[in-house]
Formats: structure tokens, sequence, C-alpha cells
């Protein structure tokens, strides 16, 4: 039995802050449920921590900003006007540069960027326009969601190697993703990695190999799942890892965090990766499950039955959690509970468990914190559950 503090911090208006004791077991139950004032337009995304700083930064994507909040108060600190809808967020803990991706959809007028952040002002200080990747992939055309609307790019995840100071975006596209490759020094699109051999969505660094992993989606019954491995060096894919097939109901077409999310852990050299609406050769039922890889040997080590939202990872004790897209306890759509697995073994050993649907999670490696975005009948709120 573990006992955690959890804060909950109110973003827009008035910061109200809640502790209390509460203990979590394998399967929690919290003796209280939590009530707290929260704006109905709230829908807080992905969200991201600067272990040197103590600053968290969250996505706002219904309303087009990023919050930053103090770690150690748990107040807010800034909202920061993004101009379109932040997708995903980073940190370079080395340059203090916090990068956003600002994606298009669903306003078709607006340009899909990176939009770069000062650490130190909390304010934007370039925006780098995603079309000057100068790739040209297949048009992406949503009849039904906008009028017949074509979209060339869109956006979704970033990741930061801090050694080589480079930053990748991955480009969510039917039929052929790519990624966007930027140079930290000078904030310029450097680079367009292509051929990936389906839509890519989560993307991870591992720095002490200067290798990225990018979690990608081919479409059609019993197409591969794969974690495409690239050399950054040279921006070239040194192999496909793959770790399952599309079922009969496939992923959502509609990126989101619900889909083939990913992190790496460099300290032990493993890739964790969401296969949603996965099957195996000789299954025709869809399931989920979270594969472990080993980035030495770019094989499966392991998987684990879960269906994954978000992942992160605390690299000093070898922690990982999952936001669920499907509760282990009762089977709904949509957990309350975050999972921790123990890094060393792949196993699930406690649940940590919110009063909202949990979206995405991070956490600072320095103190322990864990940061959990939660949204639920329009209401969204962070929580910080301190070590």
């Amino acid at each position: 039995m573990k006992s955690l503090n959890l804060s909950i911090v109110t973003i827009i208006g008035i910061v109200a802050v809640v502790s209390f004791g509460m203990f979590i077991l394998l399967i929690p139950h919290t003796s209280e449920r939590l009530r707290i004032a929260t704006p109905q337009d709230s829908n807080f995304g992905e969200i991201a921590v600067n272990p040197v700083t103590d600053k968290v930064y969250v996505c706002n994507n219904l309303i087009g900003f990023v919050y930053v909040l103090d770690g150690h108060t748990n107040k807010t600190l800034n909202k920061i006007p993004m101009g379109g809808l932040p997708q995903d967020v980073v940190v370079n803990p080395m340059t203090n540069k916090i990068y956003v991706v600002i994606s298009s959809y669903p306003r078709p007028l607006a340009d899909n960027a990176v939009a770069v952040i000062d650490g130190v002002t909390d304010t934007i200080i370039k925006n780098i326009n995603i079309a000057d990747m100068g790739k040209k992939p297949p048009e992406m055309i949503f009849n039904a969601l906008q009028g017949g609307k074509t979209y060339k790019i869109w956006p979704v995840q970033i990741a930061v190697n801090p050694m080589t100071n480079r930053i990748y975006v991955s480009d969510w596209n039917y039929g052929d993703g790519g990624i966007t490759v930027i140079d930290g020094r000078t904030d310029q699109v450097i680079d367009t990695i292509i051929g990936l051999g389906g839509g890519s969505y989560g993307i991870g660094v591992n720095p002490n190999t200067d290798r990225i992993y990018v979690n990608n989606v081919q479409y059609g019954y019993k197409k591969p799942y794969q974690i495409a491995v690239i050399d950054g060096a040279t921006d070239k894919i040194l192999t496909n890892v793959t770790i399952g097939l599309r079922g009969p109901h496939g992923v959502s077409t509609i990126p989101g965090p619900s889909i083939a999310t990913l992190a790496v852990n460099p300290s032990t050299d493993l890739i964790y990766a969401d296969c949603a609406g996965c099957i195996t050769s000789d299954e025709n039922r869809s399931r989920d499950w979270m594969t472990v890889i080993n980035g030495t040997t770019d094989s499966v080590v392991n998987t684990i039955p879960l269906s994954v939202l978000n992942i992160a990872i605390n690299t000093n004790n070898n922690t990982v959690y999952a936001t669920l897209g499907v509760d282990p306890i009762t089977l709904y759509t949509g957990s309350f509970r975050v999972a921790v697995i123990d890094g060393q073994t792949n196993k699930v050993i406690n649940y940590l468990e919110s009063d909202k649907v949990d979206s995405s999670v991070a956490v600072n490696p320095t103190n322990g914190d864990i940061y959990v975005t939660g949204n639920y009948l329009g209401k969204g709120s962070v929580y910080n559950f301190e070590r």
C-alpha cells in the first residue's frame, strides 16, 4: 500500500488547490469523491515538465492555449495563446526552450506550425511553419468532417534530443506519414524523413544512442503496425519493428492521444509503444496492448495487456506510467486510473486514481512528481501526484 498526496489544480480563473492523503491499492478506492469548479469549455491534453525549472506545460487543445504551472506551488504562472490548437508539447531542459505542435485541424485556414517558447519569459519567440518541410505527401480528405476540405500535412507529436538539440515532429497522414527534423540552434527545418509506411504518430528519442522511434499505423485489415527506428546522425530508417497487425476494427482514423503513443527509457534502452485495435496473425478480434521493445536488438521482448492513451517514464527509478483508454477494472471506455508499471518486470504494480477520465501523463524525474490531465463532461483538471 502506498500513500500519495493528490493535488488538483484549476487552470483557468481562480486557482484552487485541494490536498489530502490518499491510499492507493492495486484496485484503488477513494473514500471521498473530489469536487472542484472548473470551466465548462476546458479540454486539457498533452503535458510536459521541465525538471530543471520545475515548470509544467499543459496544452488546452479546445481553446488554443498552453498553461504554465509552477510545479512547486501548483499555481498557474502564465497562459500562452498559441494562435491554433496545441497538439503536443516537449521541453528541451538543456536550452530551456519549449516546443509546441500547432495543428490546423479543425481550422482549415490556419497554418500547421511548431511554436517555440522561451522558458524564461514564457513567450513565443518563433513559429516554425511546417509547410517549409518540403514534403509532398498524399492528400488527406475528410469529406464527412470538413466538407471535402483537403489537408496535406497534419503534425501531431513531438520529441527532442537534448544532446544533439534536434526536434522531431511526426506527421499523421493516410498512406505515408513523415518526420520533420528541426535544428534547435536555429529553430529551422533541416530535413524531412519520409517513406515510413503509414501514418506517423507516437515518437520518442533515445539521446544516448541517438535513435528516433516512430509508431506508424497502416490502413487495411492485417496491415502491420510498425515502429520505425531512425538513425539521428543520418536521418535514415534503419529498420521497422512489427508490434502487431491491424484488426477488423483497427485504430481511429482521427489523430488523438488514444492512438499509437510511444515513449523511450534511455536508461534501460527500452521502448514502450501502444498497439491499438491490433491482432496477432491467428486472431480476428481486435484488442489493445502495450509493446516493449529492446532498443539494442530492435526486437519485441514483452507485451502488457493495457489499452494505453499516453505514456511517461521516470528514468531515475525505472517506473512507467500510462493513462488508459479502457479501464482495466470496469472495462469501460475511458479510465479514471493511471497504471504504474515496474520497468524491470514490466508488470502493473499499482494504479493512481483521479475523478476524471485521464488523458495524458508526465513525470518530473528529479522529484518524482506525476502530472495527469483529466477531462470529464466538459470539465478539465490537472492532477499532481506528489511524492
